[in-house]
Parts: structure tokens; C-alpha cells; sequence
């Protein structure tokens, strides 16, 4: 499951793709909130890290793919989908306690 991954370092980078509404409401403790209709801001902040890992979330499963084949396409070679937020708390694989909130 995703969470214990997260929490055991499986992952050098988390992206959260989320709205920044969704981003502000809670996201998952040590992600980065970058905005996943600008694909060049988002090549360019992760711009030396082809080989990291890189799991990306988010609440739309089409919009997650897209990112996915979208950072494939562009060389980086270690990329998991970490899935949707939603889902992950509806089913329990991402509990409250591995969320933070931004006040």
C-alpha cells in the first residue's frame, strides 16, 4: 500500500497533483504540490532527478495518468503512480495520521 511505502522511504519525491484547494485541505506529510496542467513547471522542478523515485497522487485517475506518461515520455524512469487521494482514504491505505494540513 501506498502508506507504509511513503513511510518507509520508498520514495525520494511525492508529488501531490491535486487542486491547491484539495492541497490546502490536508495532503500527505513531505509531498510537493505542483499543478499538473503545466507540464513545463513541472519538468523544470524536477530537473536533475530522472533516476529519483517519484510517486504521484491525485484526485482525478485521468489526470494521473496523463502525469505518469507524461514524465515517461520526458526520460524519468522510476515513476509510480501512488493513486488517488480520495480513493487511498475512502479504503484506509492513507490514514489521517500520514495527512497534514496547512494553516
Amino acid at each position: 500500500k501506498f502508506n507504509r511505502r511513503a513511510e518507509c522511504g520508498a520514495f525520494d519525491v511525492i508529488l501531490d497533483i491535486r487542486s491547491l484547494e484539495e492541497w490546502e485541505a490536508g495532503h500527505v506529510k513531505g509531498a510537493t504540490h505542483l499543478k499538473a496542467t503545466d507540464a513545463r513547471e513541472m519538468m523544470e522542478s524536477m530537473e536533475g532527478c530522472m533516476q529519483c523515485r517519484v510517486a504521484i497522487i491525485g484526485s482525478n485517475n485521468g489526470m494521473l495518468n496523463e502525469t505518469t506518461s507524461t514524465m515517461l515520455d520526458a526520460g524519468f524512469e522510476r515513476i509510480y503512480s501512488g493513486g488517488n487521494v480520495t480513493h487511498m482514504k475512502e479504503m484506509g491505505s492513507l490514514s489521517s495520521t500520514s495527512m497534514e494540513s496547512v494553516m
